[in-house]
């Protein structure tokens, strides 16, 4: 069942909007370069190019709905259409019911989020060169705790550790969305519940002047102290979603 499940999301129509969404949200900041491309004396090197359609663009602001579209509303309809009591007949046991909800979620999550930077990361080998640094050479990450992994390969090491923040950060809010979707089973506040959530927790860390809070760093995290705050903040949320997920199942299960 579980790799079913897997296998189910990951070519599923969502997975697509995802995908294509996230291009399109990348993509547009730099649609002039593209437009004036031959007309260029010099292109844009890696880091620049990629974290300047990070910053710019509205990715990073709507990745908690590209984690979800390939498998949220998946708890709902089985709830709401009565299909879940087939689902516990199949898988056997709550508990492996419950694990494969999410772990599937967890993985197509983050695969939904890393996808189109990784897709835009092709893109820009086609029509970007390598980072050089030179004495006089700065970008948007000096002095922050990404810097050290500018001179990789000309800027892919950087590019690289993105895309797998990116990642978990889909691990992460893919169970946060289906804890949610548990909580309350209905197609339109499971798709826009996590963005909910994530806007709310990143105005509240910025009124209180914690910026470091803001789930908005977790991806670009150009602010954060060290990369050990990172995960420790990623695992706290990825345990409170896990036993959010875990007791509202429980409850409706029980039903």
């Amino acid at each position: 069942m579980l790799r079913k499940d897997v296998k189910s999301q990951l070519f599923s129509t969502g997975m697509l909007i995802s995908l294509l969404l996230g291009l399109v949200l990348l993509v547009e900041p730099q649609y002039q370069y593209f437009l004036y491309f031959a007309r260029w004396d010099n292109k844009a090197d890696y880091i620049n190019f990629f974290f300047s359609s990070l910053a710019l663009g509205g990715y990073l602001i709507f990745t908690p709905i590209i984690t979800v579209m390939p498998g949220v509303f998946r708890f709902c309809d089985e709830y709401n259409s009565g299909y879940l009591r087939f689902m516990l007949v199949r898988s056997k046991s709550r508990r492996k019911y419950i694990f494969s909800r999410l772990f599937s979620n967890a993985v197509c999550g983050g695969a939904a989020n890393a996808l189109p930077l990784a897709v835009f990361a092709l893109i820009m080998l086609i029509f970007c060169d390598p980072y050089v640094p030179n004495g006089h050479s700065k970008t948007p990450l000096d002095g922050s705790i990404l810097q050290p992994f500018e001179n990789v390969a000309g800027g892919l090491g950087l590019v690289g550790v993105i895309i797998l923040l990116a990642f978990l950060f889909g691990v992460v809010w893919g169970v946060i969305g289906t804890a949610l979707s548990a909580a309350v089973p209905n197609r339109y506040v499971a798709l826009c519940g996590p963005f909910v959530l994530f806007f709310l927790m990143h105005l509240v860390a910025s009124a209180l002047q914690k910026e470091k809070f803001s789930p908005t760093n977790t991806i670009l995290p150009d602010i954060l102290p060290s990369f050990g705050f990172l995960f420790l903040y990623q695992a706290v949320l990825l345990v409170l979603g896990c036993a959010a997920f875990i007791f509202f199942a429980r409850r409706r299960l029980l039903q």
